[in-house]
C-alpha cells in the first residue's frame, strides 16, 4: 500500500480504469433495466403516490446514514474488494427477488424491501468508484473524462427504460430480473482483472490509533474549509429537496395522472436521458472550463424551467412534457460533471474516499423528507400544482444564492494550507 505522495496517476492505470469502467457501464445496463420494471411494478400495483413517495423515503435513507460510514470505510480498506463485494451483494439481493417471485410471496413491501437492501451497498459502492478516479486518471484528462461518463451513463439510462418497457410487455417481470443478475459478470470479471492503487491515507501514517469518527469528521472538515462549498452544500440540499418530487413521482405523473403506459413512460425517461447526453457532450466539448460556478448557475435556471414547463403541461400532452424534461435533464450533467471535478482537484488523494461518502450523504440528506411528504401533497393539490410551486422556488433560491453567497467563489477555492485534523 502506497503513500498518497507515491501515487500518480499514470497511462497505465488509465488504460486499467478504463477496462474498469466498461465493465461497471454493462452492470450499469441491467440495473437500470430491472429498476425500472420495479418501480413500474410498484406504480401499477399500488396506484398510490404515496406508496412511491415511501418507496423512495425508505430507499434514500441508506445514501445518508451507510454512506456517513462508508467514506471511512473506502478510505481504509482495498477499494478493488469493497467494489467486488457490493456488486455481488446487489445481484444476490435481485436473485432472492427472484425466486420470492416464483413461489409467489411478492407484495409491494417485499419489493421495497429489495430495493432498500440494493440501496444499502450502492451506498458503498458508488463513493468508492468516484474515489478511485483521480488515484486511476490524469489530472488534465478528469474533466472531460467526468463528461464522457456522463455521456456513457446517460446513454445507458436511455437504454435501459425503453429495452425495460419493451419487455415489460410480453415477459413476467421475474425474468427481467435475470438480466441484473448476468450484468455483475460482465461487471466483476473486468475488476478482478485490473489494479487499482491503494492508498495509505496521511491520517494513518501519523497516528494508527486514530478513531472513525475524528476520520468521518476530518471529511467535513475538508469540505468547509473550500471556499464557497458550504454554499454549495446548502445549495445541493435545498435544490434535491424541490427537484427529487420530479423523479420519485414521474411514473405516477405520467402513467396515472397523465395516462400514459409503460412504453410512454419509458420514452420520457429516454428524452431525459438523451437529454442528458447533450448536457454531457455540450460540458465534454472544452478540455477546461473557466468560471465553472457561473455556467453551474446557468445550468440551474435550465433544470428550473423545464421542471416549470412539465408542471404546465395540460392532460396527456406528452409533447410538452417531453419538451420540459428535456430542458430540465439538459442542465444535470453540467452541475453534476462541473462539480465533481471541483472536488476531484481540490481534495487531497487519501481523503477522497471521506470526501465523496460525506458529499453524497449531505446532498441527499433532505430528500428523503420531501419524499416522504410528496406523494400525499400531490394527492391534495394535484401534482401539477405540486411541480409548478416546486419549480419556482427552485429558481428563485437559485437567485438568492447567486446573489448572496460565496456559492460563485467554489470553482475558485482552495483547501487552506494551514490545515490541521480537527476532532
Amino acid at each position: 500500500m502506497a503513500s498518497v505522495n507515491q501515487i500518480t496517476a499514470t497511462k497505465d492505470t488509465f488504460h486499467h480504469y478504463l477496462l474498469f469502467w466498461l465493465g461497471q457501464l454493462g452492470s450499469l445496463l441491467g440495473s437500470s433495466i430491472v429498476e425500472f420494471a420495479l418501480i413500474y411494478w410498484i406504480t401499477i400495483e399500488s396506484q398510490s403516490a404515496t406508496i412511491l413517495s415511501i418507496t423512495a423515503f425508505l430507499s434514500i435513507l441508506p445514501r445518508i446514514f451507510v454512506t456517513f460510514f462508508a467514506g471511512v470505510w473506502i478510505d481504509r480498506l482495498d477499494r478493488k474488494k469493497i467494489i467486488v463485494f457490493t456488486d455481488f451483494c446487489q445481484a444476490l439481493a435481485t436473485l432472492i427477488l427472484f425466486f420470492l417471485f416464483v413461489f409467489n410471496l411478492q407484495s409491494v413491501w417485499v419489493v421495497l424491501g429489495i430495493i432498500i437492501i440494493r440501496s444499502v451497498f450502492q451506498s458503498i459502492h458508488r463513493p468508492t468508484v468516484a474515489a478511485i478516479i483521480p488515484v486511476m486518471i490524469p489530472k488534465e484528462k478528469l474533466s472531460r473524462m467526468n463528461s464522457i461518463n456522463m455521456i456513457a451513463s446517460s446513454a445507458i439510462f436511455t437504454i435501459g427504460p425503453i429495452v425495460s418497457g419493451i419487455l415489460i410487455g410480453f415477459m413476467d417481470i421475474k425474468f427481467i430480473l435475470w438480466i441484473d443478475v448476468g450484468s455483475f459478470l460482465i461487471a466483476v470479471i473486468p475488476t478482478l482483472l485490473i489494479t487499482i492503487p491503494s492508498i495509505l491515507g496521511s491520517s494513518k501514517l501519523k497516528d494508527e490509533e486514530t478513531s472513525f469518527i475524528h476520520e468521518m469528521k476530518e471529511g467535513y472538515h475538508i469540505i468547509m474549509q473550500i471556499r464557497g462549498m458550504f454554499a454549495f452544500f446548502m445549495m445541493a440540499i435545498i435544490g434535491n429537496f424541490l427537484l427529487s418530487p420530479s423523479g420519485v413521482l414521474r411514473p405516477y405523473f405520467i402513467s396515472i395522472y397523465h395516462g400514459g403506459d409503460a412504453k410512454i413512460l419509458s420514452y420520457l425517461s429516454a428524452v431525459s436521458q438523451i437529454a442528458m447526453i447533450c448536457g454531457a457532450i455540450f460540458i465534454a466539448i472544452k478540455k477546461n472550463w473557466k468560471h465553472k460556478s457561473i455556467i453551474m448557475i446557468v445550468a440551474q435556471f435550465l433544470v428550473g424551467t423545464g421542471y416549470l414547463i412539465t408542471g404546465l403541461a395540460s392532460k396527456s400532452n406528452f409533447v410538452i412534457i417531453g419538451v420540459g424534461l428535456f430542458i430540465l435533464a439538459f442542465g444535470i450533467p453540467i452541475l453534476n460533471s462541473l462539480y465533481m471535478t471541483i472536488l476531484q482537484e481540490k481534495v487531497p488523494l487519501d481523503k477522497q474516499g471521506r470526501v465523496n461518502a460525506m458529499d453524497m450523504a449531505l446532498s441527499f440528506s433532505i430528500m428523503p423528507i420531501s419524499s416522504l411528504i410528496a406523494g400525499p401533497l400531490a394527492e391534495l393539490i394535484g401534482i401539477n400544482i405540486l411541480f409548478i410551486i416546486l419549480a419556482g422556488s427552485y429558481m428563485v433560491i437559485t437567485l438568492l444564492f447567486a446573489f448572496f453567497s460565496d456559492y460563485r467563489q467554489v470553482d475558485k477555492g482552495e483547501l487552506l494550507s494551514d490545515y490541521k485534523e480537527q476532532g
